[in-house]
């Protein structure tokens, strides 16, 4: 999931050297990943619990929030 791009030429064949594309030291290379619709996120709490999600990369950050909400219920509060 995850290709390598030097002069607008994807690296096609991972058995190909970086000479075989005319890559020097002064060269730019741009690494494109292709991140699953899924990310794991992990919310360290006041308290030091930890808390992970399994998030759609495509909800906004209020559903975040309300998933936070949700699992943090059981935490003792900081506030006296």
């Amino acid at each position: 999931k995850q290709k390598l791009v030097p002069r607008r030429r994807v690296l096609s064949r991972s058995a190909d050297l970086a000479e075989d594309y005319r890559i020097t030291s002064d060269n730019v290379l741009h690494l494109v990943l292709k991140l699953s619709d899924l990310n794991l996120i992990t919310v360290r709490t006041t308290c030091g619990q930890e808390i992970e999600f399994l998030v759609d990369r495509y909800r906004n950050v209020i559903s975040l929030k309300h998933h936070i909400f949700q699992e943090g219920k059981g935490f003792p509060s900081q506030r006296a």
